[in-house]
């Protein structure tokens, strides 16, 4: 990481999955910024595991009382035809402008891919920059509450193949986590923590890699479901959210999903 990187900020937004009413929590009032501490990734996104102190903070100690079988996390589907990460599961998110903060880019990022109405989104406060090796990137995670929900959709299809909603309680799933192993044209490998989940509702096909019966549509979620892969930063970030929130289920990191190159 050069001392050029770009900054760029992502928005883990949090919500009660499938429930349309307000969500406006008399907790969450209490908020106060807070920090993520913890060893910044190296090259691999497998991200260590968050600091004593973080367990501390006020977002997460809240987060932590909190039943996750009932959360969801807004994440959308990168373009297949983008010349970074393409076709990628990702948080909302991108560079920050000129003057902006993190906090501020994130917002602006998600309505622009998404639609969200930034009203109805309590922040909650920004975590420790991540490197990114890969693109020359310092990502700040902004993590926040949707208290009262919008409609969100892929707003330009050019940027966002889909939008959808990632059940907590199927990210926590063990039979649903692996390790990923990915293998660059220069001949590194890297591996990591990631997900294949069956997503309702997602309004565009899953990743196209998948094949057989795994990339068909998942009658017992209905017609809309798809299977979602989640890998690289992103699974990153989730993998260290839910350590930290003590949410973490055990799994067997000895199953893999290797991506093509």
């Amino acid at each position: 990481m050069t001392a050029l990187a770009r900054q760029a900020a992502v928005l883990i937004c949090l919500g009660q999955a499938g429930d349309a009413t307000d969500r406006t929590s008399d907790g969450a009032a209490a908020f106060s910024p807070w920090t993520l501490t913890g060893a910044a990734p190296s090259v691999s996104p497998r991200l260590a595991a968050a600091s004593s102190s973080a367990h501390n903070s006020p977002a997460l100690t809240w987060l932590s009382a909190l039943d996750p079988t009932g959360l969801d996390v807004l994440l959308l589907q990168r373009a297949s035809t983008l010349r970074d990460h393409a076709g990628q599961v990702a948080f909302p998110g991108g560079r920050l402008d000129p003057g902006e903060t993190p906090v501020e880019a994130a917002l602006r990022e998600a309505v622009e891919e998404t639609g969200i109405n930034p009203a109805g989104v309590r922040v909650l406060g920004e975590c420790q920059p991540l490197a990114m090796p890969v693109s020359n990137h310092v990502v700040t995670p902004v993590l926040a509450w949707w208290e009262t929900e919008s409609p969100v959709h892929a707003v330009d299809a050019g940027e966002t193949e889909s939008v959808f909603r990632a059940p907590i309680a199927s990210l926590l799933d063990p039979a649903n986590r692996y390790t990923w192993i990915y293998g660059r044209s220069d001949g590194t490998r890297h591996t990591g923590p990631g997900w294949l989940v069956t997503v309702p509702d997602a309004d565009a096909a899953g990743d196209a890699w998948l094949d057989g019966d795994r990339a068909q549509r998942d009658s017992s979620h209905g017609e809309s479901a798809q299977h979602r892969l989640i890998w690289g930063f992103t699974a990153g970030i989730l993998d260290r959210l839910f350590d930290a929130c003590g949410w973490t289920r055990p799994w067997n990191p000895d199953r893999t999903l290797t991506i093509p190159a």
